[in-house]
């Protein structure tokens, strides 16, 4: 039997109707959130410029500084798609649990309830390893940093285990204080961008004279994970720009700090420019640190890239520890945000 245009339209305004007055109804938290401090959520999670140097070494072993330079394009492109999605669903169904909420209205109701179970299960784990993911870079930064300054210091595997713990709880502690966290993601913005700032221009000014080539940054083609066919090494290196994107969807999960009038119209907006400033970011860092890379062979065999290429470009260890400190400030404000967002959707499946 054909269904006319008229009862769908009937259709989906109910279901608009059904979803916000389910929100409305539902225990919510204290709305400590405004535009500034939901993008500033957004924006310290996905942190891109911070994604991109933390994946430097797999990337430039799977295609060079091309592999990260039009792999940013190829991420920044659909990650935009992927955007303009998340913020249609969740202005048409605004709810805090996202995407396990969309899959119980939108899909087939013999499986629907199945379907959103998983999809839940699923986005709570992701959520989990990005939190893990975050804690282990971190780990990684400072052991190093602190390796750089004191060559005696023999490193062990337990020191990254124990580091990567400490930091995970303790950041986690942080949002217990709900009414705080507004100003810490908000601050966090900022030293995140500060650090994009100060990072990228004292590379490139102590690397004057120094530059690698146009050809190495934008053509050359190096790779040593032993693929012969470059375009499946070029494919598989792409989790490295893709991983930049990461957490998209951590805004739409802030629906309970706002309120549904104002998440309708904000989430959006955040999750969008998002993905805008972080591709600006993100390619104009990586831009400028190829540039800087003047031992690529050095770079590949570190165990942290990016405080070697800070280290090649400044050659002053405590000129490069400082801005090595600088990204991992970054990076604990975007663990922070990380903890946020999966305690929000561990909130969403709990009630």
């Amino acid at each position: 039997m054909d269904i006319k245009f008229e009862d769908r339209i009937t259709k989906a305004e109910s279901l608009e109707q059904t979803s916000t007055k389910e929100v409305q109804d539902e225990p919510s938290l204290e709305k400590n959130f405004g535009w500034w401090s939901l993008f500033a959520v957004s924006f310290s999670l996905t942190c891109s410029w911070v994604g991109v140097s933390a994946s430097f070494g797999t990337s430039i072993g799977s295609g060079g500084a091309i592999l990260i330079i039009y792999g940013l394009i190829i991420a920044g492109f659909f990650s935009l798609c992927v955007a303009v999605t998340l913020g249609e669903l969740i202005s048409a169904y605004t709810n805090s649990a996202g995407q396990y909420y969309w899959t119980l209205q939108l899909a087939p109701e013999r499986y629907r309830k199945v379907l959103a179970f998983v999809t839940a299960l699923f986005s709570y784990f992701g959520c989990i390893f990005t939190c893990a993911s975050i804690s282990s870079s971190l780990a990684n930064s400072i052991l190093s940093s602190y390796s750089l300054n004191n060559p005696s210091f023999e490193y062990k595997r337990y020191h990254a285990f124990i580091t990567f713990e400490v930091i995970n709880v303790a950041l986690s502690v942080f949002n217990v204080w709900g009414r705080y966290l507004p100003h810490i993601a908000t601050s966090g913005l900022w030293i995140s961008l500060i650090g994009f700032v100060v990072t990228m221009i004292t590379c490139l000014a102590c690397s004057s004279g120094r530059y690698n080539s146009g050809s190495f940054v934008f053509s050359d083609f190096t790779t040593i994970t032993g693929w012969d066919n470059k375009a499946l090494s070029f494919i598989i290196g792409l989790i490295s720009p893709i991983w930049c994107f990461a957490g998209l969807d951590s805004a739409v999960h802030m629906v309970d700090d706002l309120g549904v009038k104002a998440g309708k119209v904000l989430i959006p907006r955040a999750v969008l420019c998002t993905v805008i400033l972080g591709f600006l970011t993100a390619f104009a860092y990586s831009v400028a640190i190829f540039f800087c890379a003047t031992d690529v062979s050095e770079v590949v065999e570190s165990s942290l890239p990016l405080l070697t290429i800070f280290y090649q470009s400044t050659r002053n260890k405590a000129a490069a520890t400082f801005l090595e400190v600088l990204t991992i400030l970054t990076g604990i404000v975007c663990n922070i945000s990380a903890h946020t967002w999966q305690a929000r959707v561990c909130w969403t499946m709990a009630d």
